[in-house]
Order: C-alpha cells, then structure tokens, then sequence
C-alpha cells in the first residue's frame, strides 16, 4: 500500500480583518448593532461601578466610624497621661505614651502600638 503523499496546495487569503483599533477610533464605521452594544454595555458597566462605589462608602462608613471613636478614646487618654506626666509631651516619648495609652485603654479590643503611634503624629 502506497503512503499518502504530503498535500502541498497552497492557499492565499485576500480578504483582512478590519483593524479593530481603527474601528475603535472611528465609531462611524462601526455597524449599528455593534454600536448599540457598545453603548450598552459602557452604560452597564457605569451603572455597576456606581453601584460599587456606593456598596463601598457604606461599608467603609462604618469602620471610619469606629476608628474615628478609636482615636478619640486614644486622645482622651493621652491628656489625661500627659496632665499627670508633662514629659511624656516631649517629642521622643511617643513610643512610650503609645504603650501607656496601650495599657491604659478600656476592656475593648486594643489598638496595635504602631496605630497609636501614628494617631499621635498626625497633624
């Protein structure tokens, strides 16, 4: 039995695919349809970003809230420290008034040092 010869026909192809950049560019080229689609879907995606945003701002809300009353507690306990010790208002106590603050703060969940730290020198 003879084996298959190799096929060697060649084919060319005449016809290129638009250019999608060029079709990008120039909305007019576009057919309707695909327009129509791409305008819908530009308006699906700004409507779930919106969405997600919100989602977002809610969610964080919250944990602002909670930090904000966090600093607070941590500010309130800094004067009183600082009205029975004044050098721990020097500007190289501040690892030592955060441990202070640390020790000091109510049965609730602590706050890292690192945290207070950066609480105390914000400006």
């Amino acid at each position: 039995m003879k084996r298959p010869t190799q096929d060697k026909t060649k084919v060319s192809i005449d016809e290129k695919a638009p250019d999608p950049g060029r079709l990008l560019k120039d909305p007019a080229a576009l057919p309707g349809i695909v327009r129509a689609l791409i305008k819908y879907s530009e308006r699906q995606l700004g409507a779930k970003n919106n969405r997600r945003r919100a989602i977002d701002r809610a969610w964080n809300e919250s944990a602002r809230q909670d930090a904000q009353q966090r600093k607070s507690t941590a500010f309130e306990i800094r004067d009183r420290l600082v009205q029975q010790d004044p050098t721990l208002r020097l500007p190289r106590k501040d690892s030592e008034l955060a441990r202070h603050i640390q020790m000091q703060w109510p049965n609730r969940k602590r706050p890292s040092l690192r945290h207070i730290r950066r609480w105390l020198t914000e400006k």
